[in-house]
């Protein structure tokens, strides 16, 4: 279905409304609280947004935050929205409404979310106010204007009950409800009050609305979920997510593209040959989709750029069915001079190994290895020249020096090796390219697949992120 937001032309937008979809958001545990009634992404340009039918954007008048994962509101953009309206008449039944919204002004009260019986506003103090059908509560603290982002949760147990505020998983206060009964609700006003007299500067993102009483778990859950680690909060030179499913180009199921969702969402991997395209919905891991290969299917962009400072790591998601040549590979960097090649080496199974042109090969330790795992390849040229594989976050090689940093633009070739002839058959999923090598970000990286792609039983008991997910 389709939020429609209606406005003045000077100001229209759309926002989707999404309902229970099964889509998987660049954050690492499971949504605590997935059967909102309605949801409000709030998302412009980022890759989480789900459209259903065609939607209108005018990004000259709400332009996506600096980090494409909200929604910015300059004092003058509103949006009021009528198509879904009912879905806030809750009658005399309980209800819980979350969001999450980010602001630096202090110049007055700031209404960011309001229908005719309910509002939420940003006090100039930076405390936050909800008002639910002429009563008032406060919540307890304040300088939540202070620039960072805030989990704002508001519950009613029902008429004559208990109304309370929570701020980033933890309450704020409660008060006595009044003896509402909400009908007919004609608007939904999202930054502003429904009059349009009190404008909100600052971010918004994810309204959710439910048709019950969230739990103290699921309100703290609820603020660990979204401020989980996730690649949309990196610097990413490819990100290919393949249960991103509007990132996929398709016919009959045979895919001849998947977009670069990440930070640069130009370095497309692509495949013209029909015998050479994988399979898309016909099978998963954890769940998720996966695309699937026959041992002759292969993506690849051309013209791939990466960091000039030669620091590389690739971490890919892969499953392996068949391994017909030693030759088969994951992935490779196809170039003139300095590339590498991540092949099986061994005519029936992936044991692993790293062929480098100009410089040593090495094989991996820990095999065979079947899959599904994570694969992390990461070339540190700036710190060490050294060359090292981690698989499910564990060394795989002892560290391999090098002298030439990998070229940039090359090939990047997905599933197959720099010659594009050799290819397991099997399966591959998420697939990033990051040029930080620190070892923080690479194990966040790996918590994150993991905790996303079932794999935290593969983790070593010692790794950070094997008893919880990475957060920010």
């Amino acid at each position: 279905m389709t939020g429609r937001i209606s406005v003045p032309a000077a100001h229209r937008i759309s926002i989707p409304a999404v309902r229970r979809l099964n889509v998987i958001l660049p954050i690492v545990s499971t949504d605590p609280a997935p059967d909102y009634i309605e949801n409000y992404r709030m998302d412009g340009n980022d890759v989480n947004v789900v459209y259903s039918g065609t939607e209108d954007h005018r990004s000259e008048q709400l332009a996506a935050a600096p980090d494409a994962v909200n929604a910015r509101f300059s004092g003058t953009n509103y949006a009021t929205a009528s198509a879904d309206a009912s879905s806030f008449d809750f009658g005399t039944d309980p209800f819980s409404i979350s969001c999450r919204i980010s602001s630096t002004n202090t110049g007055g009260s700031l209404q960011f979310f309001a229908t005719n019986d309910i509002n939420l506003r940003l006090n100039a103090t930076g405390s936050i106010r909800w008002n639910l059908d002429g009563t008032n509560l406060t919540s307890s603290g304040a300088n939540f204007n202070e620039g960072q982002t805030h989990n704002v949760v508001v519950t009613s147990t029902g008429p004559s009950g208990t109304m309370e505020i929570c701020v980033d998983g933890v309450s704020q206060g409660t008060t006595a409800a009044p003896n509402y009964n909400i009908t007919g609700t004609a608007t939904v006003a999202l930054g502003n009050r429904v009059s349009l007299a009190s404008p909100f500067v600052g971010t918004f993102d994810d309204l959710r609305i439910y048709s019950r009483v969230l739990t103290g778990t699921e309100i703290t859950g609820l603020n660990d979920y979204h401020n989980g680690f996730g690649p949309a909060l990196i610097t990413t030179e490819g990100w290919y997510d393949t249960n991103y499913i509007t990132s996929i180009t398709e016919a009959a199921s045979l895919v001849s593209q998947i977009d670069d969702i990440g930070t640069l969402g130009a370095q497309h991997l692509v495949q013209g040959d029909g015998a050479k395209q994988p399979t898309t919905g016909t099978r998963m891991i954890n769940g998720l989709n996966v695309l699937d290969g026959d041992g002759g299917d292969f993506l690849r962009d051309t013209a791939f750029t990466h960091s000039g400072s030669g620091d590389v790591s690739i971490f890919t998601v892969v499953t392996f069915d068949t391994i017909n040549s030693a030759g088969d590979a994951i992935h490779a960097f196809d170039s003139a001079t300095n590339d590498y090649q991540f092949i099986a080496n061994n005519a029936t199974q992936f044991d692993g190994r790293v062929q480098y042109s100009t410089g040593s090969d090495t094989s991996l330790t820990g095999g065979p290895f079947t899959g599904p795992n994570i694969f992390c390849l990461e070339w540190d040229f700036s710190d060490d020249g050294e060359y090292s594989v981690f698989v499910d976050g564990t060394s795989s090689i002892t560290p391999t020096a090098y002298t030439a940093a990998l070229d940039s633009p090359t090939s990047f070739n997905l599933f197959t090796n720099r010659a594009i002839n050799q290819s397991p058959d099997g399966a591959f999923g998420e697939t990033l390219i990051i040029c930080d090598i620190t070892e923080d970000t690479r194990q966040k990286v790996e918590g994150y697949l993991a905790w996303k792609w079932g794999l935290v039983a593969n983790l070593d008991g010692g790794h950070p992120y094997k008893t919880e997910p990475p957060k920010v």
